[in-house]
């Protein structure tokens, strides 16, 4: 059975529209106070577009990774020396790091998400300088 919304009982504590009643009643705090979220700004479409090259970023070092296994498995069905073994568990490490930090990145917008993002990009950038320029 379905009740109208405008006859559905109230929590008496949280109600909408009425003061909270009894002794240390709390009322739930404001959608944007209870996930940080900011107003739209400069900052936080300045942290998106961060967000999103660093996410790139990351999901490139994984392209990266899975054509890497793909060549080392054809050169070892046709027998010619591919990559490596080493060289595509090292991408595929990388890759793994580098999206769990963007993860983290992604769902936090405070100081842990900046470091996190920038993580992501130290990880990527370092594996692409040690395994192709080193």
């Amino acid at each position: 059975m379905h009740t109208p919304a405008g006859q559905r009982r109230q929590n008496p504590v949280t109600a909408p529209d009425s003061e909270p009643r009894g002794q240390g009643a709390v009322t739930a705090p404001h959608r944007s106070q209870r996930h940080g979220e900011r107003s739209s700004g400069v900052a936080s479409r300045m942290g998106g577009l961060v967000r999103g090259l660093t996410g790139s970023l990351a999901a490139g070092l994984l392209v990266l990774a899975v054509a890497l296994g793909g060549v080392q498995w054809w050169a070892s069905t046709h027998s010619v020396p591919g990559p490596g073994i080493g060289v595509v568990i090292g991408h595929f490490v990388a890759s793994g790091a580098a999206l769990a930090l963007q993860t983290v990145a992604d769902r936090r917008r405070d100081v842990v998400g900046g470091f996190a993002a920038l993580g992501a990009f130290g990880v990527v950038v370092a594996a692409l300088v040690y395994w192709w320029w080193l």
